[in-house]
């Protein structure tokens, strides 16, 4: 039982690609500052650009963290607005981390109910792991409403015409080759149902995706770059309709 409000904790993304901007903005820092101090005096020009590349570095390790702390709240609150509720919609997570998606499905959903899937992968999020994704449900009180499952989105084990809503964000593009990600998408279009909605999020590019969502039956209604903080504005989105 969760004593008292606490704060649910949806993870840093990608940590260890934060971690690695991070480290490189330091050794280039590190040796921009020795070669300006050494004795032979390098020339201004050669150091430059080293402190350049320690800032771009931090720039991006600082973006990710930004999106992580703030952009992916406003992404989230973007995608599920694409949708009119009715409130007891079935709802399909796909990578569904700590449940940052999945919780919000299930608040606007509160008859209905919520399959958060993923194969909880920490190197995509900081404690990615099931138990995190019930201790925030239950810290937002819908942990009644949500139903964990482990496994692949290029498998579903669901039955045809069985989902109302499917959400995705920034989970297909780590699922390679291609034709496994052409696999997932017919995946979500067997599993919902005539009228039912997927609504994923990922990098820039997401029109790669609209051949893979109308080769498996459904119409794409959108797809365009979300003007929000997410990883530096680069996110885009896709709504697609069976």
């Amino acid at each position: 039982m969760v004593k008292g409000r606490q704060i649910p904790q949806y993870g840093v993304d990608a940590p260890g690609v934060v971690i690695s901007f991070y480290a490189g903005a330091l050794v280039l820092l590190a040796c921009g500052v020795a070669l300006f101090t050494c004795v032979d005096r390098v020339q201004f020009l050669i150091v430059v650009p080293i402190l350049l590349g320690a800032a771009v570095f931090a720039v991006l390790g600082t973006s990710m963290l930004v999106y992580s702390f703030i952009g992916k709240y406003r992404l989230r609150d973007h995608l599920l607005r694409q949708r009119l509720w009715r409130g007891n919609e079935i709802v399909l997570d796909i990578g569904a981390g700590r449940g940052l998606m999945a919780i919000g499905a299930a608040q606007r959903a509160p008859m209905g109910k919520t399959i958060a899937l993923d194969i909880w992968n920490a190197k995509d999020l900081s404690g990615n792991r099931p138990e995190a994704l019930e201790e925030n449900a239950a810290i937002e009180a819908v942990d009644g409403r949500i139903q964990i499952v482990t496994g692949d989105a290029r498998q579903l084990d669901m039955p045809d015409s069985s989902i109302d809503a499917v959400v995705s964000v920034f989970c297909f593009h780590n699922i390679q080759p291609a034709a496994d990600r052409k696999k997932a998408f017919h995946e979500i279009a067997r599993v919902l149902k005539p009228g039912g909605t997927a609504m994923i999020a990922d990098f820039p590019g997401v029109e790669r995706y609209v051949d893979f969502l109308r080769d498996a039956g459904l119409t794409v209604a959108r797809a365009e770059r979300c003007k929000l903080i997410a990883l530096g504005g680069i996110a885009g989105y896709l709504l697609a309709q069976k």
